[in-house]
């Protein structure tokens, strides 16, 4: 299991119309949220599901979604800003700096389904810090990866689920895994 990531607090605001149970136009939302390390954490292995830090990430999330077009029933554009905020990881005495990325998907919604196009690119702006000096060469991170997704909306149980793949196109400093992602969404209002 991977370090869990949750929003903490939620804001939204749809600033269109309503045309046949769609939201047309903007949609804007904004978040904090936070990674709590619960995933495996060893300092000799290459890679961990768990970093041993929290981080505190506010973000900011705008999404636009247009009329039916000869495609289907809408496209949505969409682009996610987080500012990624890290705790120290006493393990190692190592704090990460701050890292900004961005998401991005472009989607056709046709009937219950929703394909498209989803990627990201993320870039360290401060130095790591190791007992409290910066790391030699600052050890700053970037990443950028790009791949497919599919979902299905099942509105009779107020429910989706979403499958993406991401394919890393470039990184500084990091793995480059490529990942795939399965997620399973229900409202419980």
């Amino acid at each position: 299991m991977n370090d869990l990531y949750t929003d903490v607090l939620t804001w939204s605001k749809h600033l269109g119309p309503v045309d046949a149970g769609m939201p047309r136009g903007l949609t804007v939302k904004l978040d904090y949220s936070m990674v709590i390390p619960i995933g495996k954490y060893n300092t000799t292995d290459l890679y961990t599901t768990g970093q041993n830090t929290y981080y505190y990430i506010p973000n900011a999330a705008l999404t636009y979604l247009t009329g039916p077009n000869a495609l289907g029933d809408g496209t949505e554009f969409s682009v996610h800003f987080f500012l990624d905020v890290a705790g120290k990881n006493t393990a190692r005495n190592y704090t990460n700096g701050l890292v900004a990325d961005v998401d991005v998907a472009i989607s056709e919604i046709i009937g219950r389904w929703q394909v498209g196009v989803a990627g990201y690119y993320a870039r360290q702006f401060t130095d790591d810090k190791m007992n409290g000096q910066p790391v030699p060469g600052g050890n700053r991170f970037a990443s950028a990866a790009v791949g497919p997704a599919v979902a299905y909306n099942i509105p009779e149980c107020k429910c989706s689920i979403k499958f993406k793949a991401q394919f890393s196109v470039f990184t500084r400093n990091s793995l480059a895994p490529n990942a795939a992602y399965l997620f399973v969404n229900k409202a419980f209002n």
